[in-house]
Parts: structure tokens; C-alpha cells; sequence
């Protein structure tokens, strides 16, 4: 949670949103993205938010939360969008919003089935976190020798990369390019868009023309990205 005192809350136009009110992004990156306020942080000021507060004899907020975050429902928010470059959205529109609604106990029923996926997905996301976290560990020991397995002894060598294979750069193949025939081709950014370790298959498809002009790679290369948005997508291999 972040705090603010009152002179920057009156300042800066900040709205108080309460207990199990639901909450929309109404503009930028998150437009429409959706969340109810639990109970311990009522009274919370909030910014460039929508505020929806159910009559909730008719309506139970998760279940609209849910709704709104649904396939569905993000077709919905979009219809009611306005704006010309920067799509925002508003009260007036909001108040538009189309939701099928089952009664109230149905509702909540949903609602639980539903946040009981979510915790169960929680729960195999942090398995699969301590899993990752164990192959780094294990790969930190094996890949520098600290651990050795089985069966397997002597001194390991240092090599430099260069006396152990040859380099090609590979030749740009412009994203209008890439459905132009049917030989495969990888692109560098499907490097870390597509593949994992491995290439188990194609997304680019070029012509023996465009072909020409490109580099031929074989099975067993290894290809990296030499280029990325970030630091981490940097050196990627497949």
C-alpha cells in the first residue's frame, strides 16, 4: 500500500473507495483491469479508478469482478470505451456494462468455485517456482564442476567458444517476409517469444526467394538472440 496525507489527496483529486467496492482501471496500459477492495483496506483513496459499489441483495462484487475479467467481459469494457488515441473509460459508460445474472446465491457459489481455481493455480505457480528454483541451483552446481555425477571423474578444461565451433550471423528477414512461402525460418525474436531450449517448431514461413538472400541453419546450431528489449532476453539460446 502506498499513503498520502490529505492536502495531496484534495490536490490531486483522489476518491475514497469502500469496503468491497469494485475497482476498474479506467485509463492506460491496464484499462479495464478489475479488483475488489477487501475489507481490511476500506476507505482507501484511490486514482484514475472507476469505483462500482453493488447492491449487493442483487449483486455480490466478486462475482462481477469476475465477470468483468472475463473473456467476455473484457469485449464488453471495450465496446463501452471512448477516446480518440488514448481509450479511457467513464462512470457514464460504465454504467452500460452488460452482466447475465444468475440470483444471488448462484452468484455466490460461482464466485467461490472460481476463487478456489485461482488459489489452486496460486499454489501450483509457487511449486512451479520452487521447482525453477531448484534447476538453477542444480545447474549452477553442475555446468561449473562443483558437483560431478555419477560414474564421472577427472579435471574439466576452460575453453574459449571460438576454438569449439564457428559463427554466421543470420540475415534480417523483415516481418512482411515471414509468411511468404513454406520453408522454415526463425526470426530472431521468436527466440524469446516462441521457443524454449529447444525449436519443437515453426512460426516464420518464407519463399525460396526470400531464402536466398537468408542463412541456412542446420540441425544441432545453436542460435541467440543478439538483440533484446531487455537485459534478460539479451544471449537468449536455443
Amino acid at each position: 500500500m502506498l499513503y498520502i496525507n490529505e492536502a495531496f489527496a484534495k490536490a490531486n483529486g483522489s476518491k475514497a473507495a469502500r469496503a468491497f467496492d469494485v475497482l476498474t482501471v479506467r485509463t492506460g496500459a491496464n484499462l479495464g483491469d478489475t479488483c475488489v477492495l477487501p475489507a481490511k483496506f476500506d476507505n482507501c483513496q484511490t486514482f484514475t479508478t472507476l469505483i462500482t459499489t453493488p447492491q449487493q441483495t442483487l449483486l455480490d462484487p466478486y462475482f462481477l469482478c469476475l465477470h468483468m475479467s472475463s473473456f467476455k467481459g473484457k469485449k464488453e469494457l471495450a465496446r463501452l470505451q471512448v477516446g480518440g488515441g488514448k481509450q479511457n473509460l467513464n462512470t457514464s459508460n460504465l454504467k452500460n456494462y452488460r452482466v447475465e445474472l444468475p440470483p444471488l446465491s448462484e452468484q455466490r457459489s460461482i464466485s467461490t468455485a472460481l476463487s478456489d481455481i485461482d488459489a489452486l493455480l496460486s499454489e501450483l505457480d509457487n511449486l512451479i517456482a520452487k521447482k525453477r528454483d531448484l534447476k538453477q541451483a542444480a545447474m549452477q552446481q553442475l555446468l561449473t564442476g562443483k558437483t560431478r555425477l555419477p560414474r564421472f571423474d577427472g579435471e574439466w578444461e576452460v575453453k574459449q567458444l571460438g576454438d569449439l565451433g564457428h559463427f554466421l550471423k543470420g540475415s534480417g528477414v523483415r516481418k512482411d517476409e515471414a509468411h511468404s512461402g513454406d520453408l522454415p525460418c526463425i526470426r530472431y525474436g521468436e527466440i524469446y517469444t516462441h521457443h524454449h531450449n529447444c525449436i519443437k517448431s515453426f512460426n516464420s514461413w518464407i519463399s525460396s526467394e526470400i531464402a536466398k538472400t537468408a542463412t541456412l541453419i542446420k540441425q544441432g546450431d545453436i542460435l541467440f538472440a543478439g538483440s533484446g528489449e531487455t537485459k534478460e532476453e539479451i544471449g537468449k539460446c536455443v
